[in-house]
C-alpha cells in the first residue's frame, strides 16, 4: 500500500511485484469495498460478513 498519492483520496493498493507505473486504476463500489474490508482486513468469515451486510452468502462470494 502506498500513502495518499497527490490527486487521490484514500490509500493506493498494489501488488508487491512488478512495475507499479504500469498498473491501471480500478474503481469499486462502496459495497465492494465493504466486502473486502470485512473479509480481508477484519478477517470475518464469509457467512458472518454477508449477515453484517444483510446480503446472501452467495451474493457476498
Amino acid at each position: 500500500m502506498l500513502p495518499n498519492t497527490p490527486g487521490t483520496k484514500g490509500a493506493v493498493f498494489y501488488p508487491r511485484w512488478g512495475d507499479i507505473t504500469q498498473l491501471k486504476s480500478l474503481q469499486i463500489t462502496v459495497e465492494e469495498f465493504e466486502a473486502l474490508r470485512l473479509r480481508d482486513y477484519q478477517e470475518i468469515q464469509q457467512k458472518k460478513a454477508a449477515e453484517i451486510m444483510d446480503i446472501s452468502q452467495l451474493t457476498f462470494h
